[in-house]
């Protein structure tokens, strides 16, 4: 899904880049579809995925399907590769000890209760 995406984003960018050098001036060309990238593609997408990324997320999955579909020949190699050289995503592991300091942390700022905190240290000892 990241190649697709990112697939996606750079060919947008990349027929704006040319659109708009082709419309106007080299220079102003640049400074055009910079803004209009920066703006359209970077800023404002970010902003509100970073307040409303589930439900934009939930109302767009079958856009991300398509092209999926779409970009199959060329970003499924890609990501194929990346995943034989860097090996599989293995995320946020915490080990035992880490999460006892990190519940002891959020007790302190008052996110969990003592008790909360408690049960939880018995389920990670079980």
């Amino acid at each position: 899904m990241l190649c697709t995406i990112l697939l996606g984003n750079v060919t947008v960018n990349s027929a704006i880049s040319i659109l708009m050098g082709d419309l106007t001036s080299g220079l102003v060309g640049l400074i055009v579809s910079t803004g209009i990238i920066t703006i359209f593609g970077e800023i404002v997408p970010q902003a509100l995925c970073s307040r409303h990324a589930l439900f934009i997320g939930a109302h767009t999955t079958w856009y991300i399907y398509l092209f999926i579909f779409i970009t199959f020949p060329l970003s499924y190699p890609i990501s194929a590769i990346l995943d034989k050289c860097l090996g599989d995503d293995v995320g946020n592991l915490l080990s035992k000890n880490q999460m006892k300091r990190m519940f002891e942390m959020l007790e302190a700022d008052n996110v969990i209760k003592s008790s909360e905190r408690k049960i939880i240290n018995a389920a990670l000892e079980l």
